[in-house]
């Protein structure tokens, strides 16, 4: 790699740490729940689980499926998903890092975008709520 295109990556890198220092992330949220009860069951403010997907760089939660997973399920899939590969749906790879932001969305749409935003253990009924708020993707 020449000096000029280290230069650009070093620069590049930056400007990504700058720009999600201060947003949950992928590191973030696997340390929150490394804090519940790994049995207990992991729910959406809306919606359910499906899978992990890449969308514009960054890690995508469905909610179209009634599948129930569990906190050591949700941490063990994030943990594999650090250092990985994705194609995005416009194509393009990313390489999936600690820093990297959390979405719940619909993989069919674009539209009702959620932040993933941290978490919320609820002893009572035996479960932890990922939490999310609205936001346009322009805004991040």
């Amino acid at each position: 790699m020449n000096i000029m295109q280290e230069l650009i990556e070093l620069r590049l890198k930056e400007h990504e740490e700058a720009r999600y220092k201060d947003q949950p992330n992928l590191g973030t949220l696997i340390k929150q729940l490394q804090n519940c009860d790994p049995d207990a069951k992991v729910e959406f403010e809306s919606g359910y689980f499906q899978d992990f997907c890449s969308w514009r760089g960054a890690i995508v939660v469905t909610s179209e499926s009634t599948r129930v997973i569990y906190v050591k399920e949700v941490i063990r899939m994030l943990r594999g998903c650090i250092g990985e590969t994705f194609t995005g749906y416009k194509g393009g790879e990313f390489t999936i890092q600690e820093n990297t932001p959390l979405y719940l969305v619909d993989c069919q749409s674009t539209s009702g975008n959620k932040l993933v935003c941290g978490v919320k253990e609820n002893k009572k009924s035996y479960s932890v709520t990922i939490l999310t708020k609205e936001y346009e993707y322009d805004d991040l």
